[in-house]
C-alpha cells in the first residue's frame, strides 16, 4: 500500500509501538498557552532589540552553563566506565 491512509501517514514508514498500547496522554497547546507563549517570545524579542549588549552577555552565559552542565555529565558518565 503506498500513500498516505487513514493508519500510515505521511513520512511514517514504522512505528516501533503501536498507538493502542500507549500509556502517554497526548498533549495539547490550549489557546491559553499559545498566548503565553506569543507574549514571552515577544517580550524576549524586544529586550534582545532594545539592549543587544546585555543580551549577548546573557544569553552567552546562559549557553555556557547549558555547556557546562552536559560537560559535566559527560565526565561523570565517562568516568563511571
Amino acid at each position: 500500500m503506498a500513500g498516505p491512509t487513514p493508519f500510515r501517514p505521511i513520512g511514517v514508514a514504522f512505528r516501533a509501538f503501536p498507538e493502542k498500547n500507549r500509556k502517554v496522554k497526548p498533549s495539547r497547546m490550549s489557546m491559553l498557552d499559545l498566548i503565553k507563549a506569543t507574549i514571552t517570545c515577544g517580550g524576549i524579542a524586544f529586550l534582545v532589540y532594545n539592549y543587544p549588549a546585555l543580551s549577548q552577555g546573557v544569553i552567552i552565559g546562559l549557553l555556557t552553563l547549558l555547556w557546562l552542565s552536559y560537560a559535566t555529565k559527560t565526565v561523570a558518565a565517562f568516568r563511571r566506565r
